[in-house]
């Protein structure tokens, strides 16, 4: 009778183990594809911010050139003239 128990529960035993590794399975692709999504955002976003990057130090680049000579103070504004 004893061994007939404890083959019962060795029995329970396995089948809990495999309800929670099918279980960790499972939590294990719903991380995964989590991580994939997570992935391809994040490689959109760095691909948005290198264009936007580039964008402005063209804006900035053109902006420069385009503006006036900046006069540069005089050394000693007790001078006279």
């Amino acid at each position: 009778m004893a061994a007939k128990n404890f083959r019962q529960r060795q029995r329970e035993q396995i089948q809990e183990l495999e309800k929670k590794l099918e279980e960790l399975e499972k939590t294990n692709r719903d991380y995964r594809t989590r991580t994939d999504a997570l992935e391809a955002e994040k490689n959109i976003l760095v691909s948005q911010l290198q264009y936007f990057q580039n964008f402005m130090t063209r804006a900035m680049t053109t902006a420069y050139r385009n503006s006036p000579p900046v006069q540069k103070p005089d050394a000693n504004p007790n001078k006279q003239n």
